[in-house]
């Protein structure tokens, strides 16, 4: 994959504004708690999701999703990750879960098979099988996400689409567990004239070289993993200027391509030690940011019209002295719906039919039927 090649730019580009525009949703200045998001987490299970849509609303999420169709999308995401995992520090896998009865269309298990579907779990209620869903996306998050879904989020949804994902990886230069100050102030508010009101573990190097750039509304800093090359990862870190509110920031953040760095002595560089949990529910999200999440799927065949019930997502990163471990896991949840009603249907014109050998679509004869 390579950021000059326009189909992956395109979907690049994608990821990075929903990640910005998922955390402006779930981030306030009038409260000071932490949140994280995965917009790639996010897109992986979309586009899994992507391939059981109707054919209008296929050709909608991929032009949301930043590939010009099906194909592009497949082909492009697979470029991705396989550049993506590379290195060992990064790992991501997609999971169909679903109820016996469920029957998946050729055309879907084609697609899913290309998408390189990691998992494919059958069982027989989802919601009495809820601890060894739990149990996958947990192995596979090396247990950072133990516990997404309960029993109530699967009752009466017979199949779930399930991306997880997780990363881990020490700082090319580490920090000096013994500079670590316990008990730092931490300001919540990024106005002036704020007072401390919080505690953190403030990781420290003095006197050393950092990579560094300085903004109009910002400073931030680059934190490079050591990894095996080609591959590169780092963290990035922005400290928003003490007149810049953090809605401002993130909206500003979503318009920007990552910043260049230089690398400038810093006298005493602080970084606070965290580990962060959290959760949401992006269906409303996501459909009020254009994603086509309440279309029907008929390439999952459940026995009337299906609906994305929900979508979840859980988040763990845990940043220290050595590295950061930064997982994410996402499930779309798909309910049936009763079969379609139709008030009336009589064959009372002329009509065609056909004799059909179902197990192989093979047609025994054919035929027209006029009244006579």
């Amino acid at each position: 994959m390579s950021k000059r090649n326009p189909k992956d730019r395109a979907i690049i580009s994608t990821i990075n504004e929903l990640g910005w525009d998922l955390l402006t949703q779930f981030c306030s200045d009038e409260t000071s708690k932490s949140t994280l998001v995965s917009a790639l987490s996010t897109l992986s299970a979309l586009t899994m999701l992507a391939g059981a849509a109707v054919y209008s609303e296929q050709r909608e999420m991929c032009a949301k999703l930043g590939a010009g169709n099906l194909r592009d999308l497949q082909t492009t995401y697979l470029r991705m990750r396989r550049t993506l995992e590379s290195d060992r520090v990064f790992h991501s896998a997609n999971g169909l879960v679903a109820e016996a009865d469920v029957r998946v269309s050729p055309q879907y298990q084609d697609y899913l098979k290309k998408l390189r579907v990691d998992a494919k779990l059958y069982f027989e209620n989802l919601a009495g099988s809820v601890a060894e869903i739990n149990e996958w996306i947990s192995r596979t998050t090396k247990r950072r996400i133990p516990t997404l879904l309960t029993a109530d989020d699967l009752r009466g949804v017979p199949v779930a689409l399930i991306n997880a994902l997780i990363f881990a990886a020490p700082w090319a230069e580490p920090f000096c567990p013994r500079d670590t100050v316990r008990s730092a102030p931490f300001y919540p508010k990024t106005k002036i004239g704020s007072s401390a009101t919080a505690t953190v573990d403030m990781m420290y190097k003095h006197g050393k070289e950092v990579l560094v750039h300085q903004g109009e509304r910002y400073t931030a800093v680059r934190l490079p993993y050591r990894c095996t090359p080609p591959s590169e990862w780092s963290m990035i870190a922005y400290l928003p200027n003490k007149h810049t509110s953090m809605q401002k920031m993130l909206q500003f953040l979503r318009t920007q391509s990552f910043p260049p760095f230089a690398q400038h002595l810093v006298g005493r560089f602080g970084l606070p030690r965290f580990d962060l949990q959290a959760q949401h529910e992006l269906t409303t999200t996501l459909q009020a940011l254009g994603y086509p999440v309440d279309g029907s799927f008929p390439g999952l065949a459940m026995g009337g019209e299906n609906r994305v019930g929900n979508v979840i997502q859980g988040l763990s990163v845990k940043c220290d002295e050595e590295g950061t471990v930064a997982a994410a896991a996402t499930a779309v949840l798909i309910e049936r719906g009763p079969p379609p009603y139709i008030p009336e249907l009589i064959f009372d014109r002329p009509f065609v039919f056909a004799i059909v050998a179902d197990e192989l679509d093979l047609a025994l004869c054919t035929g027209v039927f006029s009244g006579a």
